[in-house]
């Protein structure tokens, strides 16, 4: 894709000059033999513009090099994208470069150097109402020795108010071989109204949530654990299942169900009809 453009009907803005060269290649069935290279990704969203590249070679020893960069005014997304009941603010900053072999067997992990910020944030989704006002976010994610032991995530600063409460955190991952956690919080809000932590020891990775009509939270995941709160299900080598998990307002598990497991499977995407229970 050259000079490519994104417009949404009824949106004043539109993604433009969205650039996109990606090649994927396996001649010989083998799945470390395959490669994927994107050469160029580049867009102008609405005014604020992002641009990555990243080739990453096997997929079981991946090497991988690559990088990211994007400065966005968050409050001109629903000028160029639809947000249903979500409205946000801010200025969000990502960068980041990745160059190294993850090798889970091997204990090796990229060098990694990428930091994540967000501040004069706010943001509301209407079907809870509640706000959240002056966020101020910072986060790294660093590796300089490419070990896996050496991964070191640290949110150096969150501060925000939720319905007029104060919230201020802090926290630290290090040594993904063994995960150590460090986590300081603070506050006068209900932090149980948007806060749960599902986890398992291989790797888990919650990618959509919905609100039914009885006030439940259904979460998709890709799982790739079967201990900690993912006992549901049994894997293949290496492989991963796609979990739906159902909780309520007091977040007991209401309900999960399984997909998959035998050759990767993710969750990706939940969508919600009219008559979701």
């Amino acid at each position: 894709v050259k000079n490519g453009k994104v417009k949404y009907k009824g949106l004043p803005k539109s993604i433009e000059n969205l650039s996109i060269d990606l090649n994927a290649k396996n001649t010989s069935g083998i799945v470390d033999a395959t490669t994927i290279n994107l050469k160029n990704l580049t867009a102008n969203l609405g005014g604020n513009p992002i641009s990555a590249k990243g080739t990453v070679a096997g997929l079981t020893r991946m090497n991988i090099n690559g990088n990211v960069n994007a400065k966005l005014d968050l409050a001109d997304v629903e000028s160029f994208y639809p947000l249903k009941d979500q409205e946000m603010k801010g200025n969000l900053l990502l960068t980041g470069t990745a160059n190294g072999v993850y090798d889970k067997a091997n204990g090796t992990y990229p060098k990694v150097n990428a930091l994540f910020d967000i501040s004069n944030g706010y943001y509301k989704n209407k079907q809870y109402g509640a706000e959240l006002k002056s966020i101020i976010a910072n986060a790294t994610l660093i590796n300089n020795s490419g070990l896996i032991k050496d991964t070191r995530f640290e949110l150096k600063n969150l501060s925000a108010s939720l319905d007029g409460e104060p919230i201020l955190a802090k926290a630290t991952v290090f040594d993904l071989d063994n995960p150590n956690f460090d986590i300081a919080l603070k506050g006068k809000a209900n932090i149980e109204k948007w806060l749960k932590v599902f986890h398992g020891s291989n790797g888990e990775n919650a990618s959509g949530i919905i609100v039914n009509n009885q006030e439940q939270v259904i979460i998709s995941f890709g799982a790739a654990s079967m201990d900690g709160d993912f006992t549901l299900h049994t894997l293949a080598d290496g492989q991963s299942a796609a979990i739906l998990k159902c909780i309520d307002t007091l977040q007991n598990l209401v309900w999960e169900k399984k997909y998959g497991g035998s050759k990767g499977e993710q969750g990706y995407v939940l969508l919600q009809d009219t008559l979701s229970s």
